[in-house]
């Protein structure tokens, strides 16, 4: 306390501002390592959730159309009809495999890495089932397809068993990143409004510190200067400080008694 009564006001009152701007820059730090680490969690989600469960909606939505388009092969005779049927199938599974592979190539781990080597030996499983389903539909065996048909049934709901896996384990890893973010949101929050608030206090405390230690400076300079004016020369400034007031007050405690010793000897010397 003596060395800030003892600093000039100019360095009081930058003091008070580097201290107040510190808090504010305690504040902003807190707040840009938080929104760094909910940006992160939200890029994970994205990058690692949602864009795998377009890919898997994506598959689906090619399993239902081929399901749909074996279905017609095995209930048409024409030729030309079939071999459109069988390009667009074609097209399917090209897409498919480029989706599947996309799959294979993620950076699993844990829980979804098993999901997704399910995945791939389930999507083998039917694409071995359908591809011998159309040849037989080739070979015009639509006895020995209609049987076969049922495998790639069977197949094709084991892979959407599978395809329902990696979608409830990317959804349940969103909901998770997402109560992770809403708890960093709330913990930052908190934590910075109350660094605000206890920095409100701290910078209307260190007002009127200053302003309480520079008004009574003030006012005994006044009181003085009131008691010089009116002729009192044995007033005193009683104010111990090195900043600008209190060598004012010690420049007009010098004057005051110099004056009375100047009073005092052309008094003796009249």
């Amino acid at each position: 306390m003596k060395i800030f009564k003892n600093l000039k006001i100019a360095h009081k009152l930058i003091l008070c501002f580097l201290l107040i701007s510190f808090v504010v820059g305690i504040v902003g730090f807190i707040g840009m390592t938080q929104i760094r680490k909910i940006n992160a969690n939200s890029t994970l989600m994205y990058e690692d959730n949602l864009i795998h469960l377009s890919k898997v909606s994506g598959l689906k939505e090619n399993f239902l159309q081929i399901h749909s388009d074996l279905l017609s092969l095995l209930n048409t005779k024409d030729a030309a009809k079939k071999q459109d049927i069988e390009t667009e199938i074609k097209k399917l599974t090209d897409e498919d495999m480029a989706i599947s592979q996309e799959l294979k190539n993620t950076n699993a781990t844990g829980s979804e890495k098993d999901l997704l080597t399910k995945f791939v030996r389930s999507h083998e499983q039917y694409m071995m089932a359908r591809e011998n389903f159309i040849k037989l539909i080739d070979a015009n065996k639509y006895t020995k397809a209609q049987m076969a048909f049922t495998m790639v049934t069977e197949e094709r709901q084991k892979t959407f068993d599978s395809l329902n896996g990696i979608i409830k384990s990317n959804l349940l890893e969103a909901r998770n990143a997402n109560k992770t973010n809403n708890l960093i949101y709330k913990n930052a929050f908190n934590v910075m409004l109350s660094i605000v608030i206890f920095g409100f206090i701290f910078a209307l405390t260190l007002g009127f510190l200053i302003s309480t230690l520079v008004s009574k400076s003030i006012n005994k300079v006044l009181i003085f200067a009131n008691a010089l004016g009116s002729g009192d020369l044995t007033q005193r400034i009683d104010f111990n400080s090195n900043d600008e007031i209190g060598k004012i007050s010690n420049a007009l405690n010098k004057a005051a008694e110099n004056t009375r010793k100047l009073i005092s000897k052309i008094g003796r010397a009249s």
